[in-house]
């Protein structure tokens, strides 16, 4: 019976020892892959984390509103490089349990205060539409909604991860799918000027799943963003109707050609870059202290800027750019007729049977600190260079 008992024993000793080997060459393993570039999390069904270095990237969320969005995204230094609202005011600030979460969703909250809270559907980064057979994606309509199916990649390597989905936009109302796209995000790293460059590239093809689908002309679209508050070109306006004193706020617009700030609207160009100043990064005292200053005035400030590109396999390339002083930022391919006013002849609509696609690639730069023109035209010729995974 003793002999039994050691024996016994002994072997579950070895079991243990054995376990505790492999848990901690898993926990090895883990590290490693987290050491020195990209992981992708899945936090909820609904929500994806992307980090670099163990640092907060960007989360991807499948449905804030009708409409799959990248928010919040953070620059190699830690700026919020859109805009929080109107998401921040659904977060429950308080209530996050990791740290770095807890830190950028305050410092995204005091920030909102530099924010002009219009237009509740610019959703940080996006692709939708407003009018496709009639239904509006853009703004939030009830009765369009991009539903997501699938997670179909989900993948970290090096220095870039992708984050890939599958889905559907749909007319509620009446139960039908007009098509559904497939979206492939790239999260990758650059080094420009020494300092390091974070970018995210959309690469995506739709595709129509009834007899005729239609992406009717119209400005609202397609593909983009919303800037920080404080980088909004028309910035000083604003401040003077509200009563604010500050002539650090407002930042501005240039595209490839040149165009800058209001003339860089409704024009077609290779990309566009918005510069300026937004909120810094501040620890639990700094958001205390401008807590305490009781003025938006207060906020501290770094410079920072988004670039984005369309890659030259892209339909409509070059597209035309809906991008406004006000803080809109988006790429829009079939907006002809607001943006060629005095084209008689203008219509950007796009009519599809079923089973045809367009596809389209970007890429977006955020930067910390500006970037020049030339230094632009470089980054541009790269992506321009590189290897697309869509159709035309």
């Amino acid at each position: 019976m003793m002999k039994r008992f050691y024996a016994e024993t002994g072997r579950c000793l070895v079991v243990g020892i054995v376990f505790l080997m492999l848990l901690s060459l898993a926990g090895h393993a883990r590290a490693a892959e987290n050491k020195g570039g990209m992981t992708v999390e899945k936090k909820c069904p609904k929500c994806v984390q992307v980090s670099e270095d163990g640092k907060f990237f960007a989360q991807y969320r499948t449905n804030y509103k009708g409409a799959p969005i990248v928010w919040p995204i953070c620059s190699a230094d830690g700026l919020l490089m859109t805009r929080a609202y109107p998401m921040i005011e659904d977060e429950d600030v308080d209530g996050q349990k990791d740290a770095e979460l807890l830190n950028i969703m305050r410092n995204a909250k005091a920030g909102s205060v530099a924010e002009a809270h219009d237009h509740p559907h610019h959703r940080s980064l996006w692709f939708t539409h407003g009018n496709v057979n009639g239904c509006d994606f853009w703004a939030l309509d009830k009765q369009a909604d991009i539903v997501h199916d699938e997670f179909s990649k989900l993948e970290a390597k090096g220095n870039t991860a992708i984050v890939q989905t599958k889905n559907r936009w749909v007319d509620t109302k009446n139960n039908i799918t007009f098509c559904k796209d497939l979206r492939t995000f790239v999260f990758g790293t650059l080094k420009v000027d020494g300092r390091k460059v974070r970018y995210i590239d959309l690469y995506i093809t739709v595709t129509a799943c009834q007899d005729e689908v239609c992406f009717n002309d119209t400005k609202e679209g397609t593909f983009g963003l919303r800037v920080p508050g404080t980088m909004d070109a028309n910035m000083m306006k604003r401040n003077k109707r509200v009563g604010i004193k500050s002539e650090l706020w407002g930042g501005h617009i240039i595209n490839s050609k040149g165009d800058k700030d209001d003339d860089a609207w409704s024009k077609k160009a290779n990309w566009v870059d918005y510069y300026g100043p937004v909120p810094a990064r501040c620890d639990q005292a700094g958001l205390d202290a401008f807590a305490k200053a009781g003025s938006p005035e207060a906020l501290k400030l770094a410079t920072g800027g988004i670039t984005i590109m369309q890659h030259p396999t892209s339909y409509q390339y070059p597209t035309w750019w809906h991008v406004r002083t006000y803080g809109l930022f988006t790429a829009n391919p079939f907006g002809q007729k607001d943006f060629e006013k005095d084209n008689k002849a203008a219509d950007g609509t796009l009519r599809l049977k079923k089973g045809e696609s367009f596809s389209c690639g970007y890429r977006v730069l955020f930067h910390d600190g500006t970037l020049t023109p030339k230094v632009i035209d470089g980054l541009y010729k790269d992506f321009a260079a590189a290897k697309c995974p869509v159709k035309k």
